[in-house]
């Protein structure tokens, strides 16, 4: 039988931390995320449709306060665009929200809790939600390496020996990074970086790149070393 899900949206790393080790007490599968701009599709358009035949998750926890579209409207968006999860398993967390926003919370359906979180009432809560989990029923694939929230300027080369230009991190991962740029770059491209990142990247392949809605460019790096080891690992003995 699988363990329950959460996935936490929180790009504030001392909310994420205390998420993860509270459900981690529990026995839950804890994913966290600073956004959700390549977890969910929903985020990257309002009008995005979401294609899984099951709930990625029993439960999702998300921050007001996010680029583009804040906590509330993702839910909005999620329940109004086919989100397999019941929106009574869904919460939104801010340090403050007027009282439109929290019309519209009563109005959706999903719960509201104040930062700092209450506990008691946070427990309370999910063990409403607990009831309607049933752990014999499959979540669709997730991936389940932590991102950590970064904005470090990363200076790259999009050739060994071309112009030094600059981005910034969104998140780093052991196995990559995803950038926000001013240019866009090109799946399968081969960047070159030049500032020392605590995952000892120097070379990404680029697998995935993205407009966001502010006119910016985001693309999501892998490590070129960990490409190759992954081939070695599977070629036959």
């Amino acid at each position: 039988m699988r363990k329950r899900r959460v996935i936490v949206y929180d790009d504030e790393a001392i909310i994420a931390k205390m998420f993860k080790m509270y459900f981690s007490s529990m026995d839950y599968e804890v994913l966290v995320f600073n956004e959700p701009y390549t977890s969910c599709p929903i985020y990257s358009s309002p009008s995005a449709v979401c294609n899984k035949t099951v709930a990625c998750a029993d439960i999702v926890l998300t921050d007001s306060q996010m680029p583009g579209m804040n906590g509330l409207q993702l839910l909005e968006a999620q329940k109004k665009n086919g989100c397999k999860l019941s929106i009574k398993n869904k919460a939104v967390i801010s340090g403050y929200l007027d009282n439109s926003q929290r019309q519209k919370i009563g109005q959706l359906g999903c719960a509201f809790f104040n930062k700092p979180v209450d506990f008691t009432e946070f427990s309370a809560w999910l063990a409403d939600c607990e009831q309607r989990i049933d752990l014999s029923q499959p979540l669709a694939s997730r991936r389940k390496m932590d991102r950590l929230a970064d904005d470090r300027e990363i200076m790259y080369r999009a050739d060994e020996n071309g112009e030094i230009m600059t981005g910034t991190a969104v998140d780093i991962s052991s196995s990559g990074l995803r950038l926000r740029l001013t240019s866009p770059l090109v799946t399968g491209q081969t960047v070159h970086i030049d500032t020392e990142l605590p995952n000892a990247c120097r070379q990404g392949l680029v697998m995935w790149t993205m407009c966001a809605e502010d006119g910016t460019h985001l693309a999501g790096l892998v490590r070129s070393d960990a490409i190759d080891a992954a081939k070695s690992a599977q070629r036959p003995r």
